[in-house]
């Protein structure tokens, strides 16, 4: 997957410049629910999410609908099928709902984005968000635009990316 967004061309750019106001985003999810909001920060410290807002993302062209019920194995290839959503977006938006699903995955993808942001950070632009960060980012966005009053985050997810240790 990580090669399909290289071949589409990759850049990098931070959520206000896609027009996302985080703060904005943490502060209306602290008043719609503010205990599943403290159930995050006790995990992970909010103010680093916040920081995450000028940082750099990966943006390319998605699928838009990515999961593993849209991929057909053949016996020579493997085929991405239902592509009414794909737009350019951001990467993890792609990757969030097999990692949400499949969370072992996580660092089959953090290995290979490593390796991105590292070239990043060599060109010298700004900060990048890492891929945990990224993931929680977009988990808030999504609960943010459905607008539920109640979400968690599965124990083993959180544990798997962020560890038992708040961060």
């Amino acid at each position: 997957m990580w090669e399909f967004y290289r071949e589409r061309g990759i850049s990098w750019c931070t959520l206000k410049e896609r027009g996302i106001d985080l703060p904005r985003i943490v502060d209306d999810l602290y008043k719609l629910t503010p205990e599943n909001m403290e159930h995050i920060g006790n995990k992970i410290d909010v103010r680093k999410i916040l920081d995450c807002a000028n940082k750099k993302m990966p943006v390319s062209f998605i699928h838009g609908d990515f999961s593993l019920g849209n991929i057909i194995v053949s016996h020579d290839k493997n085929y991405l099928i239902d592509w009414e959503l794909a737009r350019t977006d951001f990467i993890i938006k792609d990757l969030y709902k097999v990692l949400l699903r499949k969370y072992y995955l996580f660092c089959f993808f953090n290995t290979l984005m490593s390796e991105e942001i590292k070239n990043v950070y060599e060109t010298g632009k700004d900060n990048t968000v890492s891929l945990s960060y990224q993931f929680i980012i977009e988990h808030l966005i999504r609960l943010h635009s459905c607008k539920k009053k109640s979400f968690q985050l599965s124990a083993p997810l959180f544990d798997y990316i962020f560890g038992n240790n708040r961060q």
